[in-house]
């Protein structure tokens, strides 16, 4: 009996989950699928079976890190055309 005087018991069950390990390379592979404009990252998530957190988190930390894919984040130029109604072609660069 305890010391309260009621005869209540706790019964706690311990369940462990295996927990996956992920390589570079997996998760790589993985934030690059979900990289994709228009990417549905939490089914993208689930199709590899894992909580759409996890891979919330992966972005996130390739985008801080600067490095995304295992390389450096870079601007690339780009020259854009405009044709005017009157025929005339402008390129900006």
């Amino acid at each position: 009996m305890s010391m309260s005087g009621d005869n209540f018991r706790r019964h706690y069950a311990i369940v462990a989950d295996a927990r996956r390990r992920w390589s570079e390379e997996e998760k790589q592979a993985i934030v690059a699928e979900a990289a994709f404009p228009g990417a549905n990252v939490s089914a993208i998530a689930r199709r590899h079976g894992m909580k759409p957190s996890l891979l919330f988190r992966w972005r996130r930390k390739a985008r801080e890190g600067g490095e995304m894919h295992g390389r450096e984040a870079a601007f690339l130029p780009v020259a854009v055309t405009v044709a005017f109604e009157s025929g005339e072609c402008c390129v900006a660069e």
